[in-house]
Order: C-alpha cells, then sequence, then structure tokens
C-alpha cells in the first residue's frame, strides 16, 4: 500500500506530460493496488486483531468503542485528504499517505503482540 502511494507520488512528480500521456493508465493501476491491499488485508485484519487482542470479558464493549474511535479517524482522515490535495498537492499527499502507512507498520511491528496459539477465551 505504502509502495504503491509513494510510486503514485513518484509518478506525479518526476513525469513530463509526454511520459504522463503515454503512461495515463499507471495512476489508476497504482490505486487499484492500494485498493486491493487494502481490502485484501489491512482493513479486515484491523476487525481480526481488535478481537484477538481484547479480553474476553469486555470484549464486546470494547470493540464497540474501537470501531467508533475507528469511524471517528476515519471521518478526520476522509475530511483533511482534500484540504491536503489543495494546499500541498498531489505528491505531497502521496507522500503523506506513505508516511503514515510506514509509521504504523513499524509501530505494529514493536507493539503488537502475537497471539498464535492462544485461547480467545482466555483473559
Amino acid at each position: 500500500m505504502a509502495a504503491s502511494m509513494f510510486a503514485f507520488g513518484i509518478f506525479v512528480q518526476f513525469t513530463d506530460e509526454v511520459t504522463k500521456t503515454q503512461y495515463d493508465w499507471a495512476p489508476l493501476l497504482l490505486m487499484a493496488l492500494v485498493v486491493y491491499t487494502a481490502a485484501f488485508g489491512i482493513v479486515g485484519l484491523t476487525y481480526t486483531i481488535i478481537v484477538e487482542i481484547l479480553p474476553a470479558k469486555i470484549r464486546g464493549q470494547a470493540q464497540a468503542i474501537c470501531m467508533i474511535f475507528m469511524s471517528i479517524c476515519v471521518f478526520g482522515a476522509l475530511h483533511l485528504y482534500p484540504m491536503f490535495l489543495y494546499n500541498y498537492g498531489l505528491p505531497i499527499t502521496m507522500y503523506s499517505c506513505t508516511g503514515v502507512c510506514i509509521v504504523c507498520g513499524i509501530y505494529l511491528l514493536i507493539f503488537l503482540e502475537e497471539t498464535r496459539g492462544k485461547s480467545m477465551e482466555l483473559d
């Protein structure tokens, strides 16, 4: 996902008009890859992680709170995106999204505990 957004930013920033005309399909392909990787793993994985890491006693209520918080974050991102496009342009917006993806991925690698082999009923 991050690689596709970064490549899209590079394409928009560093290609000339002739190249953009010849490869006018490239932005569509890159954004399709972003959507594919999001739908293939990142979006669905969020719900799986929430269920796996929450204790069984509070799972229902905590999952509802997590979903509300996630909805607020999506709402904020959808409102910030057009402002980023208008104020900073498409390349900077794509680089910013790439940075967020990388930082979140590093955070998950460091702080997300492994749940393989653990029972979901144990607290």
